[in-house]
């Protein structure tokens, strides 16, 4: 966990989210089934099956927080979830063989934050799920000529630019002491956790029955 000084303020919020889950980035990245050169149709099933895994986990401790960010519930687990079923029914009528997921497990997850820091650890964890939505754009940029027909709906994020920048001052706003800071790291590494473990066995699977 990063630690921080006792004069930590809101400014340092950012530094320490990104120092704090900087080298669980860079193994999730290397986990996850799109970060090869080489990717085809199956690879995005593999990589929205772990998504939808890791949503779902997400999604209960983070039902009723409310941000008041630009786009509301169009970002929510549950609009992502419902997106990530089309990219499956879609991929199912272009003859991908959905037979992999089976491979991807329920994800478990512990919720059960003390009070005073239940909110700070959840705007880690939001910092994480709006990450990724960036990571999307990124990724349908890059694959989405190589992947069509499909229309890679669940990693489509119009207007997300903004919104990114709006939630970072957000959380200047919120994590003003030490701490909220070390409680938002907290909530972060953990969301980071979660999907390096999902991730992680599910290549473990794979790597066993081809």
């Amino acid at each position: 966990m990063t630690s921080l000084s006792a004069d930590a303020h809101a400014g340092q919020a950012l530094t320490a989210l990104r120092q704090g889950t900087h080298a669980l980035h860079q193994q999730l990245d290397r986990l996850m089934p799109l970060s090869g050169a080489y990717i085809n149709r199956l690879d995005y099933l593999h990589h929205i099956g772990l998504m939808a895994a890791w949503l779902r986990a997400l999604e209960p401790g983070l039902r009723d927080l409310r941000l008041g960010l630009a786009g509301g519930e169009r970002w929510s687990p549950a609009a992502r979830l419902a997106l990530i079923e089309r990219d499956v029914e879609e991929a199912v009528q272009a003859g991908v063989d959905t037979g992999l997921l089976r491979w991807i497990p329920e994800a478990r997850f512990d919720w059960s934050v003390p009070r005073a820091e239940g909110e700070a650890c959840r705007l880690g964890m939001v910092y994480v799920l709006e990450g990724s939505l960036l990571g999307g754009e990124v990724l349908r940029r890059r694959w989405g000529e190589r992947l069509a027909p499909l229309q890679l709906r669940s990693l489509a994020v119009e207007g997300m630019g903004p919104r990114w920048k709006a939630l970072l001052q957000l959380l200047e706003q919120r994590l003003s002491r030490r701490e909220q800071v070390e409680a938002a790291v907290r909530g972060a590494q953990e969301a980071f956790g979660c999907m390096i473990e999902l991730a992680g066995h599910s290549r473990r699977q794979l790597s066993v029955t081809v």
